[in-house]
């Protein structure tokens, strides 16, 4: 830890960490605020420094599927992303009071998901997913080194 951040949840290998990120992208890396990036490369060493038994990385934002490229090989680890590599994650819910957009079907569709069925598969999840997200195609990465998305459920990283 640290004085501005002085808690730090340290995994060990018996634990599942979910990620979720919403936020802005580019190509290679995700933004915080105006000037703050991390890159692929970055986030995949981050990972590889940790020990977990199961990581998923739920991500909404553009190019988000070029933080799922750079981490591929990773074992135990998903990334289910609002967009592929080459294209942007689109917005689709606005509040009409404060003209601000809200959230996409990506996010919104991911999380009633997981509320209407915390045991789903992440097959079914991410088909789910899928399906409601428009403008962008949501998709999985690093399944190979994951596991089966048969029988592995969301409700491991629940309990």
């Amino acid at each position: 830890g640290s004085e501005r951040h002085p808690e730090v949840i340290v995994p060990d290998g018996n634990d599942n960490v979910v990620v979720f990120w919403c936020g802005h992208g580019a190509k290679k890396c995700l933004m915080w605020g105006s000037n703050d990036v991390v890159y692929g490369y970055q986030i995949a060493d981050i990972i590889q420094s940790m020990t977990y038994r199961k990581m998923l990385w739920s991500m909404d934002a553009c190019y988000s599927g070029t933080i799922g490229e750079a981490c591929e090989g990773i074992p135990g680890v998903l990334f289910i992303t609002a967009a592929n590599a080459n294209e942007t994650s689109k917005a689709d819910m606005k509040d009409p009071e404060m003209g601000i957009w809200l959230s996409n079907g990506f996010t919104r569709s991911f999380q009633e998901t997981i509320d209407d069925n915390p045991n789903i598969t992440m097959r079914d999840l991410y088909y789910n997913v899928a399906r409601h997200t428009i403008g962008s195609h949501a998709t999985v990465y690093n399944h190979t080194m994951y596991g089966n998305m048969f029988t592995n459920t969301m409700q491991e990283y629940l309990k």
